[in-house]
């Protein structure tokens, strides 16, 4: 979270994406992950890894609020 405060999205992907491989049903770090591709305009990538989250934790308002945010940018093109 640290390194997407300080605008490293390379840097927060790469850390998400190495504790990913330990622990890969991790909402927080799917989240992390959808965020960080965000930013950097991977939109599709970033509402793969978000609907991975939301089928761990279907219930959580933030993922559904960045499902939601990712997929109106989408459908701008």
């Amino acid at each position: 979270r640290t390194r997407l405060v300080s605008k490293d999205h390379e840097g927060a992907l790469a850390l998400a994406s190495s504790f990913l491989r330990e622990i890969p049903d991790s909402a927080a770090l799917l989240s992390l992950a959808s965020s960080a591709l965000y930013s950097l305009g991977r939109y599709q990538e970033a509402l793969q890894m978000l609907e991975k989250a939301a089928m761990i934790q279907p219930g959580s308002d933030v993922i559904r609020q960045g499902l939601e945010r990712i997929r109106r940018r989408l459908a701008q093109g």
